[in-house]
């Protein structure tokens, strides 16, 4: 698989939210061999949650905390049973999660969250720290982002962009990585999708992406040479809370 293949390449260690409640739907081990070759690769396999899978219900904050517990117990249920070992991250499908979400997780034995969006509609999380921090005896590690300006004949508008492999061209990526580097920001949490790597027609049918694959060449070999910048998994980045949390960060405006 090409984009496992230029994480290796490169050393790097990604943390893989895995959607896992779909294997009770779906005949057939193909999410299992996926989660596999995922090790196989000695990536950080961690905890993604779509409760339609489960209750047909879009969001976490749609679920009562009984029903987000079931729903948690039983994804950790499904995907240890695969990866041998028990999940310690989460992030909510379309960062739906609540305060609820939170209790839950802590509840379930889990160190880290990163459905935390601040600004985006669907997320219920009361917090608008964009800085990694401790909410529930949990670490929150907010989904990065940043305003992108548009100057018009008319007037300006304004807009949420995420820090997205699909959302952002290359030098809008690399831009934001100097202006943290300047700015001492602990932490880039740099978003990607199973597609991100991907092309697709009107049908679905997907296939690789040569652009898409040498743009995260590009960014993986900007980053693994800058000298100030390390690459973490979620271990390593739990071990590292203290540091990130004392830490303070303002919103980039991008032009």
């Amino acid at each position: 698989m090409p984009l496992l293949e230029i994480l290796n390449r490169y050393k790097v260690k990604g943390t893989f939210f895995v959607s896992i409640l779909e294997i009770l739907f779906f005949k057939g081990d193909e999410i299992t061999k996926c989660i596999e070759l995922l090790l196989e690769y000695e990536q950080d396999v961690q905890l993604h949650t779509h409760p339609n899978w489960y209750n047909g219900k879009d969001n976490m904050w749609n679920c009562t905390e009984k029903e987000q517990n079931q729903i948690v117990r039983l994804a950790t249920k499904e995907l240890s049973n695969i990866i041998g070992y028990t999940p310690s991250a989460h992030r909510a499908g379309a960062y739906g999660a609540d305060s609820c979400t939170l209790k839950v997780l802590k509840d379930n034995g889990f160190k880290i969250d990163s459905s935390l969006f601040i600004g985006h509609d669907n997320c219920r999380i009361p917090s608008s720290n964009p800085n990694p921090h401790i909410s529930n005896d949990l670490l929150l590690v907010p989904i990065d982002h940043f305003s992108k300006i548009r100057i018009r004949k008319l007037g300006w508008t304004k807009k949420l962009c995420k820090l997205d492999h699909d959302w952002c061209s290359f030098g809008t990526i690399i831009n934001y990585f100097r202006y943290c580097s300047l700015s001492k920001k602990p932490l880039l949490n740099y978003f990607m999708h199973s597609y991100s790597v991907l092309d697709w027609d009107s049908k679905f049918r997907f296939k690789e992406s040569t652009k898409k694959l040498k743009k995260l060449d590009l960014v993986l070999n900007y980053v693994t040479n800058c000298a100030d910048i390390e690459i973490t998994d979620s271990e390593k980045l739990y071990q590292s809370k203290d540091s990130l949390i004392s830490s303070d960060f303002s919103e980039m405006i991008c032009l």
